[in-house]
């Protein structure tokens, strides 16, 4: 300790001496911190001592008093600390402990609301506009059905139908639009341009994961912002050209802008649940409060979004009763994209980053999943329930409008109670699964696709009897719940088996494959519209296939999430080293 000194320290005899005295002595109580610069001070002392006396009395040993009380109260000055120097010095170890963790900042209010704007204003897009809306518009524009009397006046399966319900009927299956030597009927055509659709989409959404995992927060606004912009002028274009040529184009870019945008949602859902992680304080069961918070964004952005699907399914089914079929659904194709155009916020109200552990190829982001088994699985599942989600839904209104000849207003109710349910159900629901049964997503998963599988397993064993009305808004009923569960908590499978650095690519792969799945599902259910059975049959194999994966894949929500480093990361940030809370 005091190897700084020269000389050990031996209590001085004489009064000049005392000064050094004092001043080791004060070494000894302060430490050695500035032990050059008190030794600069005692070779001062011991020149001032040498040095003849020009004043009698005691003036030598004044003026060693006073440079010992200058010494000391510099000590005092420097030992005293400096507020304002701490906090900078928390801010700065604060930073550098964000930026050494990966810490996101916490959502904002205005943050959440746009992104449940986005889900509201967008699920709509793949279950009522490109499957419903579409198909009438160009039914009108390819055989107009004004003044034209039909051709039959009962189903196949010999019931009388009124003539408007079963003209709308037969001009959506008729072969009506010739390209060359082939006929498609509007069915088929918006089948077919779905699927090109898709097929265009996988190169894009490569591109788009790859510029969302490396610069997210500029690349973020601006890909939403075109997505928001191009998809409602598709829609609002839809009545301008009375053509059915033009029609694959609205379409392709309808599809193309939803894919696109739904993947740029799905990665912000995974930035949002870190930023509340990461500001979080959990001493128990950090998994249980991360699954928690990722089901209950994802549950209320879906129940919003069934709420605008159910909109503009009534809306559809009003204006479809007037004289003028092809301008009144032109008016729901504009107030659809006028809907869309408020997901345009969420462009603007979010700006996350994110981090960028991705290759400099494009190619190389989508193939990076195969080292997380669990989000494969995930995403596998997500592909065979959208399928069977869209084959059961088109399959049965098909069935109910063309072989039923059921009442529009039962039409309508199936439609409500389909997109009802799972609008309050999920959130009315949530507190008692999370909190009292304790599910994880892969559990309320293979809730869904339970139900699912009743769901087509009923409309396959009853294929050949008349459904009564009763028996058909049960049905609407129990899979549209399942529909709210496999879409809610497939994309919580998702998002926490997403790695940081990677939500880019994760979220493009389950945004392509739901729109995937949908596009298969929909041209199954039109390619046999009268052979139920066969449609059926399909929907309930992939339920059962995505029962498998999940099962026997041997996926895991728990698992997937360690395998991502979300729990690590929850319990490294609740808990900072010594106790030291980096979070105000």
């Amino acid at each position: 300790m005091f190897r700084c000194l020269q000389h050990p320290l031996v209590i001085p005899q004489d009064r000049s001496s005392l000064c050094a005295y004092l001043i080791n002595i004060f070494i000894q109580s302060k430490g050695l911190a500035r032990c050059a610069r008190l030794r600069k001070v005692m070779t001062e002392l011991q020149s001032i001592n040498q040095t003849p006396e020009e004043v009698p009395g005691d003036g030598v040993s004044k003026e060693q008093d006073m440079v010992v009380e200058d010494v000391v109260f510099k000590e005092q000055e420097m030992t005293t600390p400096d507020i304002h120097g701490i906090l900078e010095q928390l801010e700065k170890a604060r930073d550098t402990y964000k930026e050494h963790a990966e810490v996101e900042d916490p959502p904002t209010m205005a943050e959440l609301i746009g992104w449940y704007l986005y889900g509201l204003s967008t699920y709509f897009i793949q279950t009522v506009l490109v499957p419903v809306l579409f198909p009438l518009i160009v039914a009108q524009v390819a055989s107009p059905t004004d003044g034209i009397p039909p051709s039959l006046t009962h189903t196949s399966r010999n019931i009388q139908c009124a003539k408007q319900e079963m003209l709308l009927y037969q001009v959506l299956v008729d072969d009506s639009i010739r390209v060359h030597a082939s006929k498609f009927s509007p069915l088929r055509w918006v089948a077919v341009s779905w699927s090109v659709a898709i097929l265009i989409a996988f190169p894009l959404i490569v591109h788009t994961a790859h510029h969302l995992d490396r610069n997210g927060g500029w690349s973020h606004t601006i890909i939403l912002s075109c997505t928001a912009i191009v998809g409602p002028l598709s829609c609002i274009l839809t009545g301008f050209f009375q053509t059915t040529w033009l029609f694959p184009i609205y379409i392709i870019l309808v599809v193309l802008a939803s894919t696109i945008g739904a993947a740029v949602h799905g990665r912000n859902l995974s930035l949002i649940v870190h930023g509340l992680v990461s500001h979080s304080y959990i001493n128990k069961q950090p998994f249980q409060w991360r699954k928690s918070k990722t089901s209950w964004l994802s549950s209320a952005s879906t129940a919003l979004g069934c709420i605008g699907a159910m909109i503009i399914a009534a809306f559809t089914y009003h204006m479809l009763r007037r004289d003028d079929a092809l301008t009144s659904l032109w008016v729901v194709s504009i107030f659809s994209g006028l809907l869309w155009v408020l997901g345009i916020s969420h462009a603007f109200l979010t700006r996350r980053p994110g981090v960028s552990l991705q290759s400099s190829s494009p190619w190389l982001c989508l193939p990076s999943i195969s080292k997380y088994p669990h989000a494969i699985g995930g995403l596998a599942s997500t592909f065979f329930s959208s399928f069977s989600s869209s084959c059961i839904f088109a399959t049965t209104v098909l069935f109910v409008v063309g072989s039923l000849c059921i009442k529009p207003l039962i039409v309508l109710a199936m439609w409500l109670i389909y997109f009802t349910i799972p609008a309050f159900a999920l959130p009315l629901l949530h507190p008692v699964l999370q909190s009292l049964i304790k599910t994880d997503a892969v559990r309320m998963q293979l809730l869904g696709l339970f139900m699912s599988a009743l769901s087509s397993g009923i409309g396959f064993y009853f294929r050949d009897d008349n459904w009564h009305e009763a028996h058909i808004l049960m049905v609407a009923l129990l899979q549209g719940g399942a529909v709210g569960l496999l879409h809610a908590f497939g994309q919580v499978l998702v998002t926490d088996c997403s790695p940081r650095g990677k939500e880019g690519a994760f979220s493009a792969w389950y945004a392509w494959l739901r729109a995937a799945g949908a596009c298969v599902g929909f041209t199954v259910a039109v390619v046999f519209p009268g052979n139920v059975g066969t449609t059926f049959g399909l929907s309930f194999l992939s339920v059962v296939l995505g029962a498998l994966v999940l099962v026997f894949g041997n996926t895991s929500h728990w698992r997937g999430a360690v395998s991502a480093g979300h729990v690590k990361e929850i319990q490294e940030t609740a808990s900072p080293v010594n106790g030291l809370s980096i979070f105000p």
